[in-house]
């Protein structure tokens, strides 16, 4: 696995944070009563990683499955102790390429749990500020589900934006080399 990262509020409103290539740190915390809720984020997880958290949630083996596959369509998807989703993102790289990330995620009573393959910056702002912010505004894993889901589709708003600039800027290139061709005919 690329990485683990989570974010824990505890019972008593502190927090705690962790970045590590493994799922074992986690065992002290899940199921503890001392943590109100938390996030774990689970970036490039190997069969096994999935293998584990499946058994430390209950999470159902088909949305399991979908975890190990990434060409999922967007669904929202409800079973008996969690909610499952798959959600598109996008961004611009710094050479104007479009890139698509594709994030899995599990709603539980304390946790929200999100598998993608490589870095998703809104994932990534999220949890910078989870440090900085959300953690004592996001009283439960419903209110970081909200947040992730707005801080997914403003990426894309913001992805929407810039590819708009660059398509005005090209149209403008593109209309005026035309008129340069007309008035050097004109000229000639």
């Amino acid at each position: 696995m690329d990485q683990t990262r989570f974010w824990v509020k505890l019972s008593d409103g502190r927090t705690a944070t962790e970045k590590t290539q493994w799922v074992e740190p986690l065992d002290q915390l899940i199921g503890s009563e001392s943590v109100a809720f938390g996030w774990i984020d689970l970036q490039a997880p190997y069969a096994v990683d999935l293998e584990e958290i499946q058994a430390k949630f209950g999470l159902h083996p088909h949305a399991i499955e979908d975890c190990r596959t990434f060409d999922q369509r967007a669904k929202l998807e409800s079973f008996s102790n969690h909610w499952f989703w798959v959600f598109h993102g996008s961004e611009l790289s710094d050479k104007n390429d479009l890139e698509l990330s594709e994030v899995h995620a599990f709603l539980t009573p304390k946790w929200l749990i999100t598998v993608h393959q490589g870095a998703v910056e809104s994932l990534d702002r999220l949890g910078t500020e989870w440090q900085v912010r959300h953690a004592q505004t996001l009283t439960t894993p419903v209110h970081l589900w909200a947040a992730l889901i707005g801080a997914l589709v403003e990426q894309h708003s913001q992805t929407l934006s810039q590819l708009s600039e660059l398509l005005e800027k090209l149209d403008d290139d593109i209309a005026s080399r035309h008129r340069m061709a007309q008035i050097d005919r004109i000229h000639h």
